[in-house]
Order: structure tokens, then C-alpha cells, then sequence
């Protein structure tokens, strides 16, 4: 008898040029091995009087939205820019890159707010018993987590539009891709310019964006959904824990003044003294300040909404910097 097992789960990608048409996939996806694929199915059962005590006497099914949700990963510099094609900004180059050899290439995805780019990507799920393409997928819900003396660690949720039996693509290469030690990173919060004051004791920083997906049914003969599509407005929270040593945050909260907050990573040196770096720039204002213990500290938890900045001409950016040439 042959069982799916754990250990053999896989993922695989690759980015549609048309929106919801298969594509086979181009890269080998890392993340965490577990069930993350539901097909979410909608049967209509009539109610009906049958003089009967029995319940159900018909079934057909009117809907279908297929999705891969909770996946968790561990984000390196390379994964990342390919992730936020979906998520953030699509249509990203690095460049030309620096003079320096090797070159280092700036990613910047600052996302559009006049216009949807974001990318849709067929996903390859499965194990060694079965294996679906899911078409037509987008990236809806996901979120980045550092803490002080831990891994950087992510989660996606995804939409698609259609689930499909399939095979996986073969000969895809392992890649040895760069990790993002999130251990090592710095946090700035600031009035006026960003990037400018250090923290002094940030524990935790977690920043998570909604994309708003929706999924359009039309009558066009099908039960899943004819295309993805973008409602309403979105807005990244992020939620700060740090040790309590003033009531600097605390003032900013009661005053609801602007904080311009970035997170930076370093990575490996690219050349001379050039190093690979993610920056996370968020503009936004604090909605709640809750006092806590943990570990014998006194702390504070602090939640906020991001808020356009026309400087930046969004409300947040990730910036990343990688000796990585093209979007993989």
C-alpha cells in the first residue's frame, strides 16, 4: 500500500505570463513540509418534502475555491524577491546592478496603489501519491516575523482558481539560496527622517499584509471562479514588542503621531565591504499599547495600521539587496 507521507511533501512554482493559464514550474519552492492544499467545494442539498424523515434526497455542486493556506517558510534573500513578485509588486528588476564584481542588484517593491501588477503563479502541490496544479493562483495574506534570537520565519495563504490532478515537473534544479539571519536585525523608529534613531530594545517585529483577493463567478458554464480580483483598499499592520524603558512609544500612541519604522537585515558580503540587505520601511500610527511581562521584563506590545506617505508615494517598501541577477 502507498502512502503519502510527510517527509516526501513538494512544492514547485512558476509565474503565468496570463492570469489562471497553466504554466509548468520553473523553481523549487522551500517551505515547510505539511497539508497546506483544502479544496473548498460548495454542494447545494434542496429542501424538500418527501414525507420522509429522511434529510437528503438530491446533491449538486454550485462552487469551487480551491487555496493553500498557512503555508510557513523560512525566507532567504533570493526566495524573498520571488515571493513578493505575488505579493508585493510585480514586474521587480534588479537592474543593472553596481560596479562592483560580483555586481550587487536593488530589488525595490514598493507596491502600486493605483493599479494591480501583482503576479499570478501556477502552484505544484503534493507528495509521492498525488500531485495538483493549482492555476490561476494568487497571493492573498502573508507575513514576515523577526525575533531577537530566533529565525526570521514567514506564512502565505493562497487562492486559486482551479485545481487540477496533475504530475510534477521533472529536472528542476536544488538551488542553495542565502538565508536571512532575522537574529541580526536592527530596528529604527523615527518622527522625521526614516532609518535615522535605533531602537534600543526591540524583542519582536511582525509585519503582515492582506492583499484583499476576491474570486469572480460568472455564468460561463464553470463552478470555479472566472478570474482574481482586488476589491477593496489594503493596509499593512505591524505589531512591535519591546522592553520597557520609557514612555517615548507610549506618548507617540496617546498623540496618534505618524512613526516612520524601518527593519534592516544584513547579509553576506556581495564585494568589498558590500553586503546583501533586506530593508522593511513602514509608515503608520499606533493603535494599541499593551504593558506585559515576559521573561521577567517589562514590555510593551504596540499595534498600528500603515498610512500613505507621499514621500514614499505608498504607506511600505521592502528593499532588498542580493548579488541574485534576475528574479528566479
Amino acid at each position: 500500500m502507498t502512502l503519502g507521507v510527510e517527509a516526501l511533501t513538494r512544492f514547485q512554482s512558476g509565474t503565468e505570463s496570463t492570469p489562471g493559464t497553466s504554466v509548468p514550474a520553473t523553481r523549487i519552492d522551500y517551505w515547510d513540509p505539511g497539508s497546506y492544499f483544502k479544496d473548498n467545494i460548495e454542494n447545494h442539498k434542496p429542501a424538500e418534502a418527501r414525507n420522509s424523515y429522511a434529510k437528503n434526497y438530491r446533491s449538486f455542486l454550485v462552487k469551487r475555491n480551491p487555496a493553500l493556506t498557512g503555508v510557513k517558510w523560512s525566507p532567504c534573500f533570493e526566495t524573498l524577491v520571488r515571493y513578493l513578485q505575488f505579493g508585493a509588486k510585480g514586474a521587480v528588476t534588479g537592474g543593472a546592478g553596481d560596479a562592483g564584481t560580483p555586481p550587487m542588484y536593488t530589488y525595490t517593491f514598493k507596491r502600486t496603489v493605483a493599479s494591480n501588477d501583482l503576479k499570478h503563479a501556477t502552484l505544484e502541490v503534493g507528495n509521492n501519491v498525488q500531485e495538483w496544479d493549482l492555476e490561476g493562483s494568487v497571493l492573498n495574506r502573508w507575513d514576515l516575523k523577526f525575533t531577537a534570537g530566533g529565525a526570521m520565519e514567514g506564512t502565505m495563504d493562497w487562492l486559486a482558481l482551479k485545481a487540477t490532478e496533475a504530475s510534477f515537473t521533472g529536472s528542476l534544479s536544488d538551488t542553495t539560496p542565502e538565508d536571512i539571519n532575522g537574529a541580526m536585525a536592527t530596528v529604527y523608529i523615527d518622527d522625521t527622517t526614516i532609518g535615522t534613531t535605533l531602537a534600543a530594545y526591540p524583542l519582536d517585529l511582525s509585519f503582515s499584509h492582506d492583499n484583499g483577493w476576491a474570486q469572480l463567478h460568472a455564468l460561463v458554464g464553470q463552478i470555479t471562479a472566472k478570474e482574481n480580483y482586488r476589491p477593496q483598499p489594503s493596509k499593512a499592520d505591524l505589531e512591535l514588542k519591546v522592553a520597557f524603558d520609557g514612555v517615548g512609544e507610549y506618548d507617540k500612541f496617546v498623540s496618534h503621531t505618524l512613526r516612520k519604522i524601518r527593519l534592516s537585515c544584513d547579509g553576506a558580503i556581495i564585494h568589498d565591504a558590500v553586503k546583501s540587505n533586506l530593508a522593511l520601511d513602514w509608515y503608520g500610527k499606533w493603535d494599541a499599547y499593551d504593558m506585559g511581562s515576559d521573561g521577567g521584563l517589562h514590555v510593551a506590545t504596540i499595534k498600528g495600521e500603515s498610512f500613505y506617505n507621499s514621500t514614499l508615494g505608498s504607506d511600505w517598501q521592502i528593499v532588498v539587496k542580493t548579488s541574485l541577477a534576475s528574479v528566479p
